[in-house]
């Protein structure tokens, strides 16, 4: 044991001796190593070794190291990193022999070719533009790694998280290398399940219907997976926020939207986290004043808020921009208004006063677009209802926001402001990002009206990257062809005017009556707006018509118009739009009337009126929708007697539980259709049961009409009888469009009415 305790005293007495005496000897090691470390070389001449394809004055180029000069450790250092930098050697090594610096490469080799391989979904074009690696240049590993890494990004972004991409050097000799990445494609990690948390007067289901982004479907074979898209959530955001607060819940807050993805990151679960609140009605409301000389008295008349009535921040907005469109034609263009807001949270009742204050005066310096590539600039500017100079107001720029997204010409569009040259002056950025406008379809069909029949549809939405929208159309079917030709312009020289030019070849076997029918017409028209909701059509149409092809045993009266006449008429069109939707509308109302005046030269003459109204309301959840519409038309012949082809007809999808044509007055078994006719239908939809992206939805309806009066009827019965029927129906949402599938039983005819259960049709669920 003695011999080991000295080894142990022995090493312990070595490390302190050594520990004492290196700071003592610290001095003397640094002046025995100095001369190396810090001695600087004055550099005479570079010689390069090793290199082949890169010439060796761009190698002492690349150096940065003039002749002459002095060069420490610190500074060779320097010069190894800038070489390795230049991406054009894998290994670099310098040496200092006297004044001569040695420099030692191992050249990268030179791409010759980049190729993908694996890819199906992103074409070589798109995937070129996001690689650094360049041919003709030296191939550099980490740079190659970082491309891949940018390709697999770029793939995540359009949904396919799980793809990966690999660079791979083939050698070709000669110091050259093809540059392939190869890909392996995941499926789109489309969206397995949206759910939200925190509602209790709605339920997810009814959410879902609100936002754009949908569930992974069983139609996702056909119609392609869609990914997460940031976009589209954030219009998630603002549709949700809109729905609840139009419904009441004026403190709703959308607190977080989060996507993630599931354990084998196949597809994401989209979670929306919610704070309804409270469901408030509206109290009192007024109108105060903030600014000397403006009597709030003067825009009390714009407060159109009924008390009692559940809030909704539409309702408020719409009175926001009435009282600042008034203010600007009363020379006010920087007059606000700040909706002030009391809770009486015990009768959930909610007052408005709306105080009109001075707005700080900004003025708009400029509009910047970005983005538009083929669009022209002036198609995003006329949807600004202010140009340079013009008072800046927020409300009529997010106006112009939404326009822009309605055009349907844009993935996206984001406008935003920032501050100009002076803290007065505003400029407003416009970025947009351009889709694909123009399509060719190809598609069979079946009705239960026309039978079987195939289309070819040619269509362009920005033509030109005007703005402009035309198509072409062949339509083929059992009982007719019809070649049409359709254009229109938004904005004609410039004006909130729409200008349309219709065309169009119709060859028709009236299978209601004995007789075939030829129209050959153009239709110019004209389309503006008179106010927020009210839109008016003018439209001319000029067509020769042929009545021809009597079958043995035809109708007398019907024969009385067989041959070609010209139609030269001019129609009025007026609309009054409260819908709170254009395409699948849960409330509000539509009215409209048109009026035709055919005499305008050509062969006949009479005038003919169409009214129809349209209401909507909604129960439970708005999971059961209910509508009301009403329709009457009469036409009045000032050359004794109309035209079969002008008369109206009933039946079909226009009355259902009969065929088209099968009611009113009829001779030799022949529809003669009538001068007058009025209908009525009441209609639901509900959902079925099924999973939302199933698109099916059903429906039931009451439907009750009659068509009546002729000019000379003689001994044709053509008085008023009501027909009525009702049924049930089926909504389909397809990849080839919405379906639905009827099923009538009339329980109000007549004997020689001809009756049609069973029908089929491309329809929404209203």
């Amino acid at each position: 044991m003695k011999p080991a305790l000295v080894e142990k005293a022995n090493v312990k007495s070595c490390i302190a001796s050594i520990f004492f005496t290196l700071p003592l000897a610290a001095p003397f090691i640094v002046s025995a190593i100095a001369p190396t470390a810090v001695h600087a070389t004055v550099i005479n001449a570079i010689s390069v070794q090793g290199n082949s394809l890169i010439p060796a004055e761009t190698i002492r180029d690349f150096t940065g190291v003039p002749i002459g000069t002095d060069v420490s450790p610190g500074e060779v250092n320097a010069v190894v990193r800038r070489l390795y930098d230049s991406g054009m050697f894998e290994n670099v090594e310098i040496n200092i022999s006297g004044s001569t610096m040695v420099v030692s490469v191992v050249e990268n080799p030179t791409i010759s070719v980049i190729a993908f391989e694996g890819n199906r979904a992103i074409d070589d074009a798109a995937l070129s533009g996001l690689v650094t690696s360049t041919s003709r240049r030296p191939f550099n590993r980490l740079t190659a790694e970082a491309d891949a890494a940018v390709i697999a990004q770029y793939y995540a972004q359009t949904g396919r998280v799980g793809a990966v991409v690999r660079p791979v050097v083939i050698p070709i000799g000669e110091g050259r290398v093809n540059l392939v990445y190869e890909i392996s494609e995941s499926p789109v990690a489309g969206i397995d399940r949206i759910s939200f948390l925190g509602n209790s007067a709605y339920s997810d289901r009814r959410l879902r219907g609100v936002i754009e982004s949908d569930e992974t479907g069983f139609l996702d074979f056909l119609l392609g997976r869609q990914p997460v898209d940031p976009a589209t959530v954030d219009r998630d955001r603002q549709k949700l926020t809109e729905f609840y607060t139009n419904r009441g819940y004026i403190d709703f807050q959308l607190l977080s939207a989060v996507p993630e993805l599931n354990a084998d990151q196949s597809a994401y679960v989209l979670t929306y986290s919610i704070n309804e609140g409270f469901q408030y009605r509206f109290g009192g409301a007024s109108v105060s004043s903030n600014i000397t000389g403006v009597d709030a008295a003067e825009f009390d008349r714009f407060v159109r808020i009924r008390e009692g009535k559940l809030y909704s921040s539409e309702d408020v907005r719409d009175v926001i921009d009435d009282i600042e469109t008034e203010a600007v034609r009363r020379g006010l263009p920087f007059l606000r208004v700040q909706p002030q807001f009391t809770r009486d949270q015990n009768n959930r009742v909610v007052d408005v006063n709306f105080v009109l204050v001075n707005g700080r005066p900004v003025y708009v310096e400029r509009i910047d677009i970005v983005g538009n590539t083929s669009t022209l600039e002036r198609v995003i500017r006329r949807q600004f209802d202010f140009v340079e100079g013009d008072a800046f107001n927020p409300r009529k720029l997010a106006e112009a926001a939404d326009k822009l997204r309605a055009l349907g010409i844009f993935g996206n569009a984001n406008v935003t402001v920032r501050e100009g040259s002076t803290p007065d002056k505003a400029v407003v950025n416009v970025e947009v990002e351009e889709i694909p406008t123009g399509s060719v379809g190809f598609a069979l069909g079946y009705s239960s009206e026309g039978g079987f029949n195939g289309t070819i549809n040619f269509s362009e939405r920005n033509f030109l990257g005007r703005g402009q929208a035309f198509s072409f159309d062949l339509n083929i079917s059992e009982n007719s062809n019809v070649l049409s030709f359709s254009f229109f312009e938004p904005a004609l020289f410039g004006r909130d005017v729409g200008a349309g030019l219709s065309a169009y070849y119709r060859d028709v076997n009236r299978v209601e009556s004995s007789f075939q029918t030829t129209n050959i017409g153009i239709e110019p028209s004209l389309r503006f707006a008179l106010g927020e909701d009210t839109d008016i059509n003018l439209r001319y149409r000029l067509s020769l018509d042929e009545i021809r092809d009597f079958e043995a045993g035809a109708s007398p009266y019907l024969m009385l118009d067989e041959g070609e006449r010209l139609t030269s008429a001019l129609s009025v069109t007026l609309t009054y739009d409260r819908l709170n939707s254009p395409i699948e509308p849960t409330s509000g109302y539509r009215l409209s009337i048109e009026n035709e005046y055919a005499g305008l030269g050509g062969d006949v003459n009479y005038n003919k009126t169409v009214a129809k109204a349209r209401a909507y309301t909604s129960l439970f959840d708005e999971s059961l929708i209910l509508s009301a519409e009403l329709e009457a038309g009469a036409i009045i012949s000032q050359d004794g007697q109309t035209r079969v082809i002008d008369r109206f007809f009933l039946g079909g999808n226009t009355l259902r539980g009969f065929a088209t044509g099968g009611i009113g007055p009829r001779d030799s078994d022949d529809a003669l259709g009538g001068n007058y006719y009025s209908v009525l239908r009441l209609k639901s939809s509900f959902p079925l049961g099924f999973p939302d992206d199933y698109g099916i939805f059903g429906g039931a309806f009451v439907e009750a009409g009659s068509v009546w009066g002729l000019d000379n009827p003689g001994a044709i019965d053509d008085d008023m009888y009501i027909r009525a029927s009702y049924g049930v129906s089926l909504f389909w949402t397809t990849p080839i469009g919405p379906l639905e599938f009827s099923y009538a039983i009339p329980f109000q005819s007549e004997a020689d009415d001809i009756e049609q259960n069973f029908s089929v049709s491309v329809s929404t669920r209203f």
